[in-house]
């Protein structure tokens, strides 16, 4: 869409007002607004919506009775997907790169520019510490409508570049849009802004196309003179009604595609898929679901620890100087106050004072004749609860409903088989549920990342010829170093395949070189000649001895740090040769040490601490 289509589009937008905005506009304001409560515990609209008919004061009641638990459910989905956006370099691939037409120098240039604007593009921190932290646990969960506009600031003197920096536009903000493919072809945002007397609130528009903006001003149209003038050199104006008319101006910015992207990725079928949905929609229902179960709950666990208190009582018969008690009425008024007739006794209950605490006295007045107390002592006061059963069956409930809401988002082994022995079967299928449910969010967040790092390299002038790569590891797998480690033993214990265990030790590997991807390129170099890697030594001894490994994998596997040593220091740069070169030196190595065994090679002799006895081993095994 060019500058000349949007003003005609966005002039008829300010002319009819809300009617013209995107058709999904109060529906997509709506549910970010539930999201929102779920998010933050802000729960007491949707509670009233279970208490229909009861007096505000009961309400006041009952909310106070109630601590909202909800936002801890919610907190535990976000958490997995915030797992997904802390991913960080070694264990995701980051790329800056530029047509091989540049020359070299200009491509360095290009690049350092860029990671300089990418590294600062909020608070001094990098943009994926922005999409992280500001984004992915919070507002992509909440407001999947809402929208990440990277906007300049005024060039830096020192550099005489743009700034790029963060807009965030929820859902409210944003009344108009258009697609094209798929592609968003314009994006139209209202912004609200304060009369030059802070008197009115005012809106002003601005409508983002791929290489320009256009931006709408209110302007005074009366004479008075107390709406701030629109931004210089405006190219045009928009009347709408007496007093307020807007002056348009179209800026250029050249980035080469609309600088917004939406926060969400889950098409709203109900909306035609032009709006979408949080990633924890399918749990809603659910947290709706606990949200009232979890009311009563508590309601009923308070009556469990606070019973009813029941009690005999006498009525009062008040103070004899004022003519007794009736009703809690005294016949004569108060000594200090003539028109007080309340009794003091009582204050004006009408009932003998009664026990309210385990600490008060009970005195009752008893008979001398034990016969004609016709109640015993301990039927005189009684507490009444609910049933134990009551909130039993509800704590049971409460749980499963957990259950549910996790198995609504992830699949209910996706969370909770996490560490311990599996099958193959079984870690398929736990890497599947994680795809499913992860998978697309690493892709939103990948392509959000790319999108917006290549807007910033336009605005610094670095961006021909761009091409950025965000890439998350397959399976994402998100178990901490200890849950590794725990699966690693197991795995090993329970005899899996060495395939399966050197799956684990890499990704052992990976976080531990998570900030040394040199570290981590050594070692899958060297993993790559040592087949039985994720096999013990007594294993590895057992299949040599076998005749299922060969004399070089043999002697690969029990003197590795020698050989690479070796081969590191009689080639330079052994890590940056090509696979084959590689292998040759590694090859050298070991040919090196087979000349010095004894006749017979490996099979027959002592190699370190083994002795190696092909027959009896094989028999042993």
């Amino acid at each position: 869409m060019t500058p000349d289509q949007s003003i005609p589009l966005v002039s008829g937008i300010l002319l009819a007002g809300p009617s013209a905005w995107h058709p999904d506009y109060d529906r997509v304001v709506k549910y970010a607004d539930l999201c929102r409560r779920f998010a933050t515990g802000d729960v007491e609209p949707l509670l009233r919506t279970y208490w229909e008919g009861e007096a505000e004061e009961q309400l006041q009641r009952l909310f106070r009775l109630y601590v909202p638990t909800c936002e801890s459910a919610w907190g535990e989905l976000a958490t997995q997907f915030y797992k997904v956006a802390r991913l960080r370099d070694g264990q995701v691939e980051r790329k800056i790169v530029y047509d091989e037409a540049a020359g070299e120098a200009e491509r360095a240039r290009w690049t350092a520019r860029l990671t300089q604007a990418l590294s600062s593009y909020y608070n001094n921190r990098p943009l994926q510490d922005y999409l992280a932290e500001h984004l992915a646990q919070t507002v992509a969960l909440t407001d999947p409508n809402a929208w990440l506009l990277t906007a300049f600031d005024a060039f830096d003197y020192r550099t005489q570049q743009a700034r790029p920096y963060p807009v965030l536009l929820p859902s409210s903000a944003v009344v108009h849009f258009t697609r094209s493919a798929g592609e968003v072809t314009s994006l139209t945002a209202r912004y609200a802004i304060r009369s030059a007397d802070n008197t009115e609130t005012l809106h002003r528009y601005t409508t983002y196309l791929p290489d320009h903006a256009v931006d709408f001003w209110p302007v005074d149209n009366s004479g008075n003179h107390t709406i701030p003038d629109g931004p210089e050199y405006a190219t045009g104006t928009v009347y709408n009604g007496d007093k307020i008319a807007y002056h348009y101006q179209v800026l250029e910015h050249g980035a080469g595609r609309v600088p917004a992207s939406p926060l969400g990725y889950i098409p709203d079928q109900n909306a035609r898929g032009l709006v979408f949905l949080s990633p924890l929609h399918r749990a809603i229902n659910w947290l709706k679901l606990e949200l009232k179960t979890g009311h009563e709950l508590q309601i009923v666990m308070r009556n469990m620890a606070m019973p009813r208190q029941l009690e005999y009582t006498q009525p009062c018969t008040g103070i004899e100087a004022l003519g007794g008690c009736a009703n809690g009425l005294c016949r004569n008024p108060s000594p200090t106050n003539p028109n007080d007739f309340r009794c003091p006794k009582c204050h004006g209950s009408g009932i003998e004072p009664i026990s309210k605490s385990a600490s008060d006295v009970i005195k009752v007045p008893l008979s001398p004749d034990p016969t004609e107390n016709k109640l015993k002592l301990t039927d005189m006061l009684a507490f009444i609860g609910p049933s134990p059963d009551i909130p039993t069956f509800q704590l049971k409930f409460q749980d499963w409903i957990s259950d549910k809401v996790q198995a609504a988002v992830f699949g209910r082994q996706a969370l909770q088989k996490t560490s311990g022995p599996m099958t193959a079967t079984e870690i398929a299928d736990l890497a599947d549920q994680k795809a499913v449910a992860l998978g697309p969010f690493a892709d939103w967040f990948s392509g959000t990342y790319v999108h917006h790092g290549m807007v910033c390299g336009t605005y610094v002038d670095a961006g021909k010829g761009l091409s950025l790569i965000y890439d998350f590891p397959d399976g994402l797998d998100l178990k901490s170093e200890s849950d590794l480690y725990a699966q690693l033993k197991a795995a090993v214990e329970a005899g899996v395949r060495p395939d399966e265990i050197t799956r684990i030790q890499n990704a052992i590997m990976r976080k531990t070189h998570a900030s040394d991807p040199e570290a981590m390129r050594r070692y899958l170099v060297r993993s790559r000649f040592i087949p039985t890697l994720g096999l013990s030594d007594d294993v590895a001894f057992k299949v040599f001895a076998l005749g299922k490994m060969t004399e070089d994998d043999f002697i690969t596997r029990f003197n590795a740090d020698r050989i690479f040593m070796d081969a590191e220091a009689a080639n330079t740069n052994f890590y940056n040769l090509s696979a084959e070169a590689q292998a040759a030196a590694v090859q050298a190595q070991v040919d090196l040490i087979k000349a010095k065994l004894p006749a017979g090679g490996v099979a027959s002799g002592s190699f370190g601490r083994l002795s190696v006895s092909p027959v009896t081993a094989a028999a042993t095994a």
